[in-house]
């Protein structure tokens, strides 16, 4: 989910800041359809709102950008730290 936000208003009632908010939830299968590991990830960012649309409309797709990549980023680092190396047995508990 991918949620846009209004962090400060100005004395003139217009926002100075904007932000995003995205949360994610994920899910590994193999080629069968077993659920290999899920996990879930979040973060937000905020831009700066300027008299000018584009640089405003700039801001916030860089903001945008940098979150997906960072949700991108954290994924792969979940996956990298939860599964087993290739034929390896899952781990056992006595």
């Amino acid at each position: 989910a991918e949620t846009p936000l209004v962090l400060a208003i100005r004395r003139d009632d217009g926002s100075s800041r904007g932000g995003y908010q995205a949360a994610v939830a994920f899910r590994l299968v193999d080629r069968a359809g077993r659920q290999l590991m899920a996990g879930a990830t979040g973060f937000s960012g905020d831009f700066e709102i300027s008299a000018s649309e584009r640089a405003t409309a700039m801001a916030r797709e860089g903001t945008r950008d940098r979150l997906m990549q960072t949700i991108a980023e954290e994924i792969r680092l979940q996956i990298a730290t939860q599964m087993p190396a290739p034929n390896t047995p899952p781990a056992t508990t006595r």
